[in-house]
């Protein structure tokens, strides 16, 4: 796709993922060649987010990675059991199975999903995780149409299936108003437009345009073009047909 960009124009390549994921500079190796978008800059991969891309990309649950540092009485057997209580007797050979723990260097390790489903201290590894659910508009996942945060999921045991059911309420889907969708057509201008000439059109100030914009932007529904955050000739393009 080209996009007039100030005095010239640029062209917007979409990279589809590949088994070979993460893309890096040859010369400089994964480690210090790995790159992330962030906004509208870019930023140098962690060992965390690379270690996390390789996994995926080998098609490896995070949930069923192994956690080496900690044994298997890390997992509470007890609140396992009495969650299947009411469909079954759980096992110890089922802590394995229902790959709550599994097999590292020769000993029985929790994996993540162990520990965040059952773990005896899981705010000390996990102390971030939540669950939430997002749903997303289109063919791929670049728009959120609305998320929410569940209750806690069902689990149960159908012949020789095993079902985890997330329930939801009711949720409102994301909601532009007026001045957020003149924004959106606005941006439909083939040369894109400044903050500031957005903000003299709908008559807010830049700073309270800029927000909008922003919303916009994490939205999917509106594409910055510029060298930076603080770039002045920065300009904004939508991302819906005319």
């Amino acid at each position: 796709e080209i996009l007039a960009y100030r005095k010239t124009h640029v062209v917007a390549v979409q990279v589809h993922p590949s088994p070979t994921r993460p893309h890096h500079l040859v010369r400089a190796g994964v480690q210090a060649g790995t790159y992330v978008r962030v906004g509208s800059t870019n930023r140098r991969a962690d060992e965390a987010l690379i270690a996390e891309m390789q996994r995926f990309a080998r098609g490896e649950p995070f949930d069923e990675r192994a956690m080496p540092g900690l044994d298997s009485e890390a997992i509470d057997f007890r609140a396992a059991s009495e969650s299947f209580a009411a469909v079954r007797r759980l096992g110890k050979k089922d802590m394995e199975t229902l790959r709550l723990v599994t097999e590292h260097q020769g000993r029985q390790v929790p994996t993540a999903g162990g520990i965040l489903l059952f773990g005896v201290d899981r705010l000390r590894n996990f102390p971030d995780a939540w669950i939430q659910v997002g749903r997303f508009s289109g063919a791929d996942r670049a728009r959120i149409a609305d998320h929410a945060e569940l209750k806690a999921p069902v689990l149960e045991e159908i012949g020789i299936r095993f079902r985890v059911t997330l329930r939801t309420g009711q949720v409102q889907p994301a909601t532009l108003d007026a001045i957020d969708r003149s924004i959106v057509a606005l941006a439909r201008a083939p040369e894109g437009l400044a903050t500031r000439q957005i903000a003299d059109k709908i008559g807010l100030t830049p700073r309270a345009t800029r927000t909008r914009l922003a919303a916009l932007v994490a939205l999917g529904l509106v594409r910055e073009i510029g060298t930076g955050p603080q770039d002045p000739k920065r300009r904004y393009f939508s991302t819906e047909a005319p």
